[in-house]
């Protein structure tokens, strides 16, 4: 694989089967347009088992952390 473009598949829950999303470049080593991120695919995840993936937590430190950093859901995975 290529460190910027690459494959996945997702189904189950509430993902509309049979669909391709995203496209690469002629030769496979880019996405085609903007793609999507792994905080995406993870925030997607998160969003389809009902989880608030923007929700802040605390370390035991005290330290705020979140499950997904940067990601948007993936809304097309689901209509």
């Amino acid at each position: 694989h290529y460190p910027r473009c690459m494959f996945m598949l997702m189904a189950g829950g509430m993902v509309k089967g049979g669909q391709v999303l995203g496209k690469s470049t002629a030769n496979g080593t880019e996405p085609e347009g903007d793609g999507f991120s792994p905080d995406d695919v993870a925030a997607s995840f998160y969003h389809n088992l009902g989880i608030d993936f923007t929700k802040e937590y605390q370390t035991n430190t005290g330290r705020p952390i979140t499950i997904v950093r940067d990601g948007a859901v993936i809304n097309k995975l689901f209509s």
